[in-house]
């Protein structure tokens, strides 16, 4: 079930527009839609799959799902982005989030959940941090994080990533080598980082074994949505499929 407060259901941080619930969006590369799929998937029409947070019940009505979706877009079709894109992505949807509460009964005691399936190493993929001359290693800024956490009210998950990096040592991705791996926003204090396993209950070998993932879960061979129709599905393998579960 959409999210909708007002008529808008969320935030273009791309193009810093709302998304008003007339107009919609799309998802031009399908990313968003599996991992939203494994979310919110309709438990109760009969057909696809079943979300794991879709918790029928709603307004007494066994068909409609207690969990709401917020639409947030902060990278583009292409799949990257700024942390500027992301971060603003965040703030608006904690600020949408507590205004509602605050507004409405209904939700005095709701709670959100921020999927953040993505992520990268520091300075790399668009991103861009200052780094220690002495140590080399990336400087981590998590006012934003802070900010979401402050009211308990706020839990960001987020995906380890999927370049095999492991704990200690060096760790070359994307060209740059690091003394420890530092991923975004893996490595940010205040979120709970997830890496993937197999069917098998193993580590996936495309997982990243960062000293800041908190849990494992299923990531290998995963069915949802695919953005093309609304009754197809497919499988996907990664640490974004294994942050929502």
């Amino acid at each position: 079930m959409l999210w909708n407060y007002n008529g808008v259901i969320g935030y273009d941080a791309v193009n810093d527009v709302e998304i008003s619930a007339s107009s919609g969006s799309q998802d031009a590369d399908g990313h968003g839609t599996h991992v939203a799929g494994i979310i919110g998937g309709n438990g109760a029409n009969g057909t696809g799959i079943h979300g794991v947070g879709y918790l029928p019940g709603r307004g007494g009505d066994a068909t409609k799902s207690i969990t709401e979706l917020m639409n947030i877009k902060v990278l583009n079709d292409n799949g990257s982005g700024t942390s500027e894109q992301i971060n603003n992505g965040i703030r608006w949807a904690v600020d949408q989030f507590r205004a509602q509460k605050a507004a409405d009964p209904a939700y005095a005691n709701a709670k959100l959940i921020l999927n953040m399936s993505l992520g990268g190493p520091f300075e790399t993929d668009g991103y861009s941090y200052p780094i220690d001359e002495a140590s080399g290693e990336p400087v981590l800024s998590d006012d934003i994080f802070s900010y979401a956490a402050r009211d308990g009210d706020v839990l960001i998950i987020v995906a380890a990533g999927n370049e095999t990096c492991g704990i200690g040592g060096s760790c070359d991705v994307y060209g740059r080598s690091f003394a420890q791996t530092y991923y975004y926003p893996c490595s940010y204090k205040g979120v709970l980082c997830v890496a993937a396993s197999t069917d098998e209950e193993k580590l996936a070998g495309f997982s990243n074994r960062l000293a800041s993932v908190g849990v494992v879960a299923p990531g290998y061979q995963i069915v949802s949505a695919k953005n093309t129709a609304p009754d197809e599905y497919t499988f996907y393998s990664g640490t974004s499929q294994a942050t929502p579960v």
